[in-house]
């Protein structure tokens, strides 16, 4: 039998392959096939993983075998903050899969920077600000002057389901890269709702596909305005719940408040509110919230929280209708919604996951011969036959 090859892998290394992973020690070794008393060895440095077992453990870390064996550690991303909570307050460590997501964001945006710096210059720097103390109706406003987009044009894009597309695409073209959380192994709503990356060039936003169109929508602005903040974050509440310390609050309240505003502008709230005889004492029936959540292209809670700080809805009912939204949401986790979803041809995956802005760059690149066709193919996370497709597509949605 030939002797096993042991690797000379750098315990540092190993260490930090895992942990920026989010991978518990018990599952790097139950995916090596070894006890943990035995991983805990190799990144300590008293023994070696053979070649085998340090495959397995990059496929598990989602790393390619190059990076495993790197002479030390590379210089980490900023960690962002967690604002993710349950009912009971503060969730443990970030999911593997969320882990993936937030390094997987910060891959691409690199992989922008370089493109753009091929193809042409780099795009203006990203210099919208607000203050966590400022009017976040002001703000909200300013928001829609920014991106260009005003009443109407939304209402014409809520009738035919296109508010999340107006909105990503807005964004897109301030310089923001916009990615969606999608396909069978992105993390759980539960999990994540978005987080935001800020930078003077191309900050990211990511959201989760899995939610709601509508709640995606709502996720994007907000996300967009931790932008605003410059606050890097990774989230999967709605509403602030008990257990966020008090800054933690003033911010989320801020950014749910800058959100509103601008999906929701006070004069279309007061307007439908009082066409229905609504007052802060109000009930609301579920299919005036979804009519006009319908209208706007937002999500019911959404609008009931709006009309609660405008004044046409009890914060009671809101209390006694958000454990049914909750319900709703654990709803697009389970395996039968996953299982109901349609299949995406590939090259409309491609624009989902990484939108317009992302997509261009890669196809300008490759057109201009700075990329082969499987280095774009690569970047895209799609077969090299679809890069044609896709071409096509992204001239289109052009």
């Amino acid at each position: 039998m030939a002797e096993s090859v042991f690797v000379p892998v750098v315990p540092a290394v190993l260490a930090w392959a895992r942990h920026s992973a989010s991978v518990s020690a018990e599952e790097a070794a139950k995916a090596a096939g070894v006890t943990v008393e035995r991983l805990q060895a190799w990144e300590s440095g008293e023994e070696q993983p053979t070649l085998p077992m340090l495959k397995k453990l990059a496929d598990k870390f989602k790393r390619p075998l190059a990076v495993m064996l790197l002479p030390r550690p590379p210089a980490g991303y900023q960690p962002l903050r967690d604002f993710r909570r349950t009912a009971t307050g503060v969730v443990g460590e970030l999911p593997p899969r969320v882990a993936y997501e937030i390094r997987f964001a910060h891959e691409r945006r690199e992989a922008a920077l370089d493109l753009a710096r091929d193809v042409g210059p780099l795009p203006d720097r990203f210099v919208e600000r607000a203050h966590v103390s400022d009017d976040p109706e002001v703000v909200g406003a300013r928001v829609r002057e920014f991106l260009g987009i005003d009443a109407a044009t939304q209402l014409v894009a809520a009738r035919q389901n296109r508010v999340f597309e107006l909105w990503r695409g807005a964004i897109e073209g301030r310089g923001v890269l916009v990615f969606t959380m999608s396909g069978a192994h992105a993390p759980l709503v539960r999990e994540v709702r978005g987080f935001a990356i800020p930078a003077d060039v191309f900050p990211v936003v990511a959201v989760n596909g899995r939610d709601k169109t509508n709640g995606r929508t709502f996720t994007l602005l907000h996300e967009f305005a931790h932008l605003l903040l410059r606050e890097g974050v990774v989230e999967n509440a709605l509403a602030p719940v008990r257990g966020m310390p008090a800054p933690v609050r003033a911010i989320e309240r801020f950014c749910n408040a800058v959100a509103a505003s601008a999906l929701m502008p006070p004069e279309i709230v007061a307007a439908e509110g009082q066409r229905l005889g609504k007052d802060a004492d109000s009930e609301w029936q579920d299919a005036e919230m979804s009519d006009i959540a319908g209208l706007l292209g937002v999500s019911r809670e959404a609008l009931l929280l709006r009309m609660v700080e405008r004044g046409f809805a009890s914060r009671r009912f809101y209390t006694h209708k958000r454990p049914v939204f909750d319900t709703e949401y654990e709803a697009f986790d389970e395996p039968s919604a996953v299982k109901k979803e349609v299949r995406i041809p590939p090259p409309n995956l491609v624009l989902g996951r990484y939108g317009s802005r992302f997509t261009r760059l890669v196809l300008d690149s490759y057109r201009e011969r700075h990329l082969t066709m499987s280095a774009a193919a690569g970047l895209l996370g799609v077969q090299a036959k679809y890069i044609s497709d896709v071409e096509r597509l992204a001239s289109r949605a052009a």
